[in-house]
C-alpha cells in the first residue's frame, strides 16, 4: 500500500479521520490521540528519509568520480521521493521498502519483522522497468543484494534470557517466495529466481528466505531454490508445504484467498501480510520438564515446589497408561495458565508500547482508530505458543514403556533412583547406557517412538486449541528455536538417558 500511495497519503488519511471525529463520543479521545500519533510518526519518517537525501547531495558535491557522483545524486532524488510518495521504479520501490523495514525496527526495537512476499509486490516495478529499458537484470540483482546486506546490519537490544534462548541476536527477518496467487495459480515469476540468486550471492544469515512449494510448483524454480540452498551454505532458503499451511490457516478462520497469500513471520509462523496483528504474549512450554514433574508426583526436583499435585511417581505407577495420564494432568494444568500470562502481557504491551507507525501500515487500523497493540477489529490474530522438546519427551516415554513396563529390564523405582542421582556411579552409568541403546529413538523411521512423539505434540496442540486470550486463539507450534540449551539447564536427568542440565 505504501509503495502504491506513499506515506504522505497515509498521514493525510489519519489527519482527515482525526478531524472528522465526534468528540462527544467516548472513544473519540483515544482515537484522536492515535491519529495524532500516526501523523507525528509518519512526519518523523519523512524527515528521517530527507536526512539521507541531504547527506547524499552533500556527498555528491564532494565526489570526484563522475559515475559515483551521478549515483549519489540518484540516491538523493530517490530518498527525496520515497517513502513520502508512490514508488515509480524498482529502485524506488526497494528503497521505500528498506525505509519502512528500518523505521518499524526503530519504533519497536523490532523482532520478527518480515518483508513478506517480495517477489509478488515488487514484481510489477521490476517488470515495467525491464520492459521500458530503465533497468537491467544485473542492476536489479545488485539492488536486491544491497537490500539483503542492509537487513543483515540490523540488530536489537535483547535481554540476557532472550539471548540465551536464541543463541545470540537473530532478527528473524523473512522473505517468502513462490507459492500461489489468490486464485490458486502458481505465483512464480522472474523476481523469484533473482531473489534466490541474491541470497546465495551474499551468503548472509539475514534475511531468511522461505520457498513455498505446492503440487504445481514448476520444477525449474525448485531446482533454483535447491542450488541457492547449496550455494548459500547456511540452510537458506527453507522449504514450506503450501498445501499444509493453507489448510492450517483456514482451520483457524482465515479465508481461502487470504490463506493463499500467506508468508512467514519469525521462524516459521504463517501469516497474511497486513492483516495479522503483531504477536505478543505467547507462552513457551518445556514439555520434557512437564514430563519430569509428572514422574515426580508434580514436584519440581529443583525447587521442591508442587504447583499441581500429581498422581504418583515412577515407583508407584503400575502401567504406562498411568504414566501418560500423569503427563496429561501436568500438561493440562500448565497450559491452562497460558491465557493469564498472555492477558497480562497484552495489557502491558497496549499501555506501555503503542506502535502508531506500524499500525498505520496494517489493514483496518486507520479505519478503527486503534493501535495494533489494542487488538480488536477484523485483523487476524493467532498468538504463537511453542511446545519445546517433543523428540526428547517422546524418547523418554518410549524408554519407560519399553524397558520398564514391556521388557521389565529395570523397575520404575530403580529408574527413578538413578535419575535422582544423575546416573552417578557404575550402576547409574549402566542404566544410562541401557536407556540410550536399548530404547528406540525419534527420527529413525520407527513408529514405536515416532507415534509417541506425535501423541505428545497432538496432546499439547489440543490443550492449546481449547484456550483463548485477549487477542483471540492460540497458534500452537513445536519449533524449539535453540531453547534446548537454557531449558536443558533447568531439567533434571530424564529416561532417554540424558543427564541433568544437558
Amino acid at each position: 500500500r505504501v509503495l502504491a500511495v506513499g506515506l504522505e497519503h497515509v498521514m493525510e488519511e489519519a489527519d482527515t479521520r482525526g478531524r472528522a471525529l465526534d468528540m462527544n463520543q467516548p472513544e473519540s479521545l483515544s482515537q484522536r490521540l492515535f491519529y495524532r500519533s500516526v501523523v507525528t510518526s509518519c512526519r518523523a519518517s519523512l524527515d528521517f528519509a530527507a536526512r539521507f537525501a541531504a547527506l547524499a547531495r552533500e556527498m555528491a558535491e564532494g565526489e570526484d568520480d563522475p559515475e559515483r557522483r551521478v549515483e549519489l545524486e540518484d540516491i538523493a532524488g530517490i530518498c527525496e521521493r520515497v517513502p513520502a510518495r508512490p514508488a515509480r521504479s524498482f529502485w524506488e520501490a526497494v528503497q521505500s521498502l528498506w525505509f519502512l523495514q528500518l523505521l518499524v525496527q526503530i519504533e519497536s526495537n523490532g523482532h520478527s519483522i518480515p518483508l513478506g512476499r517480495m517477489d509478488q509486490y515488487l514484481y510489477p516495478y521490476y517488470q515495467r522497468d525491464l520492459e521500458q529499458g530503465v533497468i537491467t537484470r544485473e542492476r536489479a540483482l545488485e539492488l536486491a543484494e544491497c537490500l539483503f546486506v542492509k537487513c543483515a546490519e540490523l540488530n536489537k537490544v535483547r535481554s540476557r534470557v532472550d539471548s540465551q534462548h536464541l543463541s545470540g541476536y537473530p532478527m528473524f527477518q523473512t522473505v517468502t517466495l513462490g507459492g500461489q496467487t489468490a486464485e490458486g495459480m502458481d505465483a512464480t515469476n522472474e523476481l523469484t529466481y533473482l531473489l534466490l540468486e541474491a541470497s546465495s550471492n551474499v551468503g548472509l544469515p539475514q534475511p531468511t528466505l522461505v520457498m513455498r512449494s505446492h503440487s504445481s510448483t514448476p520444477e525449474p524454480v525448485m531446482l533454483a531454490a535447491a542450488r541457492s540452498l547449496v550455494a548459500h551454505g547456511g540452510g537458506i532458503p527453507g522449504f514450506f508445504n503450501d498445501d499444509v499451511v493453507i489448510g492450517a490457516l483456514m482451520s483457524k478462520g482465515v479465508s481461502l484467498a487470504d490463506a493463499r497469500n500467506w508468508s512467514v513471520m519469525g521462524c516459521s509462523e504463517p501469516q497474511v501480510m497486513g492483516k495479522f496483528l503483531p504477536g505478543t504474549g505467547g507462552s513457551h512450554f518445556n514439555l520434557l520438564k512437564i514430563l519430569e514433574l509428572a514422574l515426580n508426583n508434580g514436584v519440581n526436583p529443583n525447587t521442591g515446589l508442587q504447583p499441581c499435585p500429581g498422581q504418583g511417581d515412577l515407583s508407584t505407577f503400575q502401567s504406562f497408561d498411568e504414566v501418560w495420564q500423569a503427563f496429561e494432568q501436568q500438561l493440562d494444568f500448565y497450559t491452562s495458565l497460558a491465557p493469564l500470562v498472555s492477558n497480562i502481557v497484552c495489557a502491558a504491551w497496549a499501555e506501555l508500547n503503542p506502535c502508531p507507525f506500524i499500525s498505520s501500515l496494517l489493514d483496518y487500523r486507520l479505519e478503527m482508530g486503534k493501535d495494533a497493540a489494542e487488538a480488536e477489529g477484523p485483523n487476524y490474530h493467532m498468538m504463537v505458543t511453542q511446545g519445546h522438546g517433543v523428540a526428547s519427551t517422546g524418547n523418554s516415554l518410549a524408554a519407560i514403556k519399553k524397558l520398564v513396563f514391556e521388557e521389565k529390564r529395570i523397575s520404575g523405582a530403580e529408574l527413578q533412583e538413578v535419575m535422582a542421582t544423575n546416573f552417578e556411579g557404575q550402576h547409574g552409568e549402566e542404566v544410562r547406557q541401557l536407556l540410550l541403546n536399548r530404547a528406540p529413538k525419534f527420527g529413525n523411521d520407527d513408529d514405536y517412538v515416532d507415534l509417541l512423539a506425535k501423541k505428545v505434540a497432538d496432546c499439547y496442540a489440543e490443550a492449546m486449541h481449547g484456550l483463548t486470550n485477549a487477542r483471540g486463539v492460540y497458534g500452537p507450534s513445536t519449533q524449539s528455536l535453540t531453547t534446548n540449551v537454557p531449558e536443558g539447564l533447568v531439567t533434571g536427568a530424564t529416561p532417554d538417558g540424558r543427564r541433568a542440565g544437558e
